[in-house]
């Protein structure tokens, strides 16, 4: 028998994979369908939730995953498919899986409906349970695999996590303050979140309910002695009573577990970019699901370590029951790769600090950073071609001058809230306008060119002028650079004629349409950008952004033709009017949705 189990896999849950799996027994092929629905606004686009199902999946032999549109009855008609299996989680779902069963029946296809109840430990889960939780940097390993998981930090709070885990005196917290650095140098966000400072915090003052009550607990085991005057614990003293005894310190590690784990997620709670989890008890503790088991692993030979702990003014003694009272580098790399291959994902990078170079951190940093996957900050090219278009239009006897402006529109279009207008945007119209070369003389070339530059220099969702403060940043570095009074009245012009009236001149339909390209670029491209620039307004709450997008993507649908050249035209003009269709068909359920809550 073929049977399908059709969701939106938006994303995937342990429930969706235990349904599968059982599903999975009874058929000889079993379909997974991911649903494709127009009207439905999902967070995944398609290709996203087909490759977490993928993913989650790939381990079951007779599953083929699939994307279908349309009634799931006619798929399975027309695919042989001689059976729907139906996830039920309550008597809710029951009584709707019983509806859409008589509605399947009605097609009069002969397809049967074999409902699979949900185990009752994953009975609470669902995708929008997840989507919640995560919202609040709530945990979620429990309710999805780690490559969903992975996907969930990065698509809705914009978090790239990696463990950063070693033996002591290995220099983890020194290396930790080199990747933040190296991530500012970059225009990359790193935030160090450091575990063994959390814990410091936890035993020392932090006066809420549940850290006072540790601390109690901790004299109550091993004595007030350990307790200074104003109530927190020393440290050194609790050191030397559970280094190098396995029970005791299995006791202090389980009595902090949870509550440095629920610190840290309080700190990582609205940082954006690369989160380093930085910790040396990572491997032991069984804590790497924290970091989808993604960790650096920083080693020293034990002369460095000694020497690093001797200059911290630890004894002998106290140096040999440190490091025997956790994993060495060999153990922790063992206990790590086995984590990976159980879970058969993550990754272990490496990185020995016994030579102390600096050149190895910075490796080291853009390796993680691409085995993260995380969009490094578009960069101009060593040719620079903007710095070239600046070159031949400077008139001064400035040879710097050009690449001064450049760094100055690479770090101005690099700023952190730029999710669509940025120097990527930039770069893309520069090169949309190497289609008008042919057909311009090179004074217009260049016009166009510097004008593109500066049209979104100044970007302030909050203000509406603009292109009027972007045109006279234009006409500053116009002079600047010793052009004439036409040139620079030209430019602004141009500038001005990006806020999308109708464009008069040549140039202003060209630049115009290479300000619009993007709508009609692929579906995905497209919907990257709508996101982008929901993002850009994300202090606008849904109900006053929704009719106001709206008003502005009819308007561009509704002209005669959104692009005003024949080279645009012929290239991004039916593609544009189908893009701007669908979003429009969905922005205007939104809004009736929200409307219809409203009346309610």
């Amino acid at each position: 028998m073929r049977a399908i189990y059709a969701f939106s896999g938006d994303p995937i849950t342990y429930g969706h994979i235990d349904i599968i799996k059982r599903s999975a027994k009874l058929a000889s092929e079993l379909v997974v369908g991911i649903g494709v629905n127009p009207s439905k606004k999902y967070l995944f686009d398609l290709q996203e939730r087909l490759q977490m199902a993928e993913e989650s999946l790939k381990d079951i032999k007779n599953v083929k995953i699939v994307a279908f549109e349309g009634m799931l009855v006619d798929y399975a008609f027309e695919n042989d498919i001689q059976a729907i299996i139906r996830g039920v989680r309550n008597t809710n779902d029951f009584n709707y899986e019983q509806e859409l069963y008589s509605a399947g029946e009605s097609q009069k296809q002969n397809i049967e409906v074999l409902p699979m109840f949900s185990k009752p430990e994953l009975s609470h889960v669902s995708s929008s349970v997840v989507k919640a939780l995560q919202m609040e940097q709530g945990i979620i390993h429990e309710y999805v695999p780690l490559c969903v998981k992975k996907m969930l930090e990065e698509k809705m709070l914009g978090q790239y996590i990696v463990g950063v885990t070693g033996t002591i005196g290995t220099g983890k917290s020194y290396v930790s303050d080199k990747l933040v650095e190296l991530g500012r140098g970059n225009d990359i966000p790193v935030h160090n979140i450091d575990l063994d400072k959390i814990g410091h915090q936890i035993l020392g003052t932090l006066n809420e309910p549940a850290y006072v009550e540790i601390r109690k607990s901790l004299a109550a085991k091993f004595g007030e002695e350990i307790l200074n005057k104003d109530g927190s614990v020393n440290r050194k003293e609790l050191g030397a009573k559970v280094f190098g005894n396995k029970e005791d310190m299995n006791f202090l590690n389980n009595l902090m577990s949870t509550s440095i784990n629920t610190r840290a997620r309080r700190e990582m709670y609205g940082k954006r970019g690369i989160i380093l989890i930085n910790g040396a008890l990572l491997a032991e503790a069984g804590n790497l699901n924290i970091c989808n088991n993604n960790v650096l692993l920083i080693s020293a030979d034990e002369d460095t370590q000694i020497r690093r702990l001797e200059r911290r003014q630890y004894g002998e003694e106290e140096i040999n029951a440190k490091i025997k009272g956790q994993y060495g580098t060999t153990k922790k790399t063992e206990v790590i790769n086995e984590i990976i291959e159980k879970n058969k994902y993550g990754k272990l990078w490496t990185l020995d600090t016994t030579s102390e170079k600096e050149a190895d951190i910075e490796e080291s940093f853009f390796e993680i950073v691409s085995g993260l996957g995380y969009k490094l900050p578009q960069k101009l090219s060593e040719k620079n071609e903007v710095e070239e278009i600046l070159k031949r239009l400077n008139k001064t006897d400035d040879t710097k001058l050009a690449q001064i402006i450049a760094e100055n529109i690479e770090e101005t279009y690099n700023a952190n809230k730029r999710h669509y207008h940025n120097l990527n945007h930039i770069l893309s119209g520069l090169e949309e306008l190497k289609i008008f070369e042919q057909r311009l003389t090179e004074e217009e070339y260049l016009t166009l060119q510097f004008a593109y530059l500066f049209h979104d220099y100044i970007y302030d969702t909050k203000k509406k002028d603009n292109e009027e403060r972007s045109a006279d940043v234009a006409k500053y570095i116009a002079e600047t650079l010793g052009q004439d009074e036409k040139f620079i009245v030209q430019t602004q012009n141009l500038i001005m004629s990006t806020s999308h009236h109708k464009p008069i001149t040549e140039l202003e339909k060209i630049i115009d349409d290479v300000d619009l390209s993007i709508l009609g670029k692929d579906k995905n491209t497209f919907k990257n950008y709508d996101d982008a620039i929901r993002e850009e307004y994300s202090f606008v709450n849904e109900e006053q952004y929704m009719p106001v997008r709206k008003n502005v993507l009819f308007g561009l649908y509704n002209r005669e033709h959104i692009y005003n050249t024949k080279e645009l035209r012929e290239k991004y003009e039916l593609n544009a009017k189908l893009n701007l269709g669908l979003k429009l068909v969905e922005i205007t359920k939104e809004c009736e949705k929200t409307q219809e809550y409203q009346l309610a």
